[in-house]
């Protein structure tokens, strides 16, 4: 798995079969799941995609491995991705959009900032405030 994840972008498809099939043991999802992270955001198309899979465990790798995208990229396409994660059907999607959410990072540390324009939008309020 290290090698694919080295390989990058042209990688993503094979490493998603992984994710997709039934039969792929724990370590096998948790392997492909660290290779997602690792190719980050030398393939933000396709994890964008991958976002939006039918799939939970590939919703769920993706949504996990969007964390350089949005941070060395400043993909807004990601960020709305992320947010809109917080929503999911899926509880364990739910639980990985929060993590990264917190470890997310912005100039003065506080990674709520960065998300304020999609949270307000996500509740539905015209303006939010969030204390540091």
């Amino acid at each position: 798995m290290g090698a694919m994840a080295a390989i990058g972008a042209e990688a993503v498809s094979e490493i998603l079969v992984i994710l997709e099939n039934p039969k792929s043991s724990e370590m096998q999802i948790g392997l492909a799941n660290w290779a997602l992270a690792f190719i980050g955001d030398r393939a933000p198309d396709a994890l964008r995609e991958a976002a939006c899979s039918d799939n939970n465990r590939i919703r769920k790798a993706a949504i996990s491995a969007l964390g350089s995208q949005i941070q060395s990229l400043n993909d807004d396409q990601a960020k709305e991705l992320l947010t809109n994660a917080l929503g999911d059907t899926c509880s364990e999607i739910r639980a990985e959009a929060a993590t990264l959410l917190g470890k997310l990072k912005t100039l003065n540390g506080r990674s709520h900032y960065l998300f304020q324009p999609y949270l307000t939008l996500m509740i539905g309020y015209e303006k939010i405030v969030l204390s540091p």
